[in-house]
């Protein structure tokens, strides 16, 4: 008789009850580049603040083809957005104005990567890009 291993997926609800493993990141985009922040682990939640000064724009995404096309969430100077999402990449771009900066503030469970779905709008998962 074979051993069943279970093994920690997206679907392992204890993971998003206990407290997560902290991750924070802050840095500068250039307007017209795209930053990827790449979480080791599934998120459990995370929290995007543009931290500049003047009129700046960032865009937050959850794919490449979505910041850079029109599916998006656009954050001004001093704005936050903070959800609760499983995810491991986020997309992050300069939109409007000079070099602008970004604190990613995000907790992590234990479930890795390879087992959560991937993001994409060609999955029909839409409004993703």
């Amino acid at each position: 008789m074979g051993l069943d291993n279970v093994k920690i997926g997206a679907g392992w609800v204890s993971e998003y009850q206990m407290s997560s493993i902290p991750y924070v990141t802050s840095s500068v985009i250039t307007p017209g580049h795209v930053t990827n922040v790449h979480f080791n682990f599934v998120t459990r939640f995370f929290k995007v603040t543009n931290t500049s000064t003047g009129s700046t724009q960032l865009n937050v995404g959850f794919t490449l083809s979505g910041v850079m096309g029109s599916n998006y969430y656009p954050l001004q100077s001093g704005e936050t957005v903070d959800a609760e999402f499983r995810l491991f990449d986020l997309y992050l771009s300069g939109a409007v104005g000079g070099a602008l900066t970004y604190t990613v503030l995000a907790g992590m469970t234990g479930i890795s990567t390879e087992n959560m779905l991937p993001l994409s709008g060609s999955l029909g998962l839409l409004g993703l890009g």
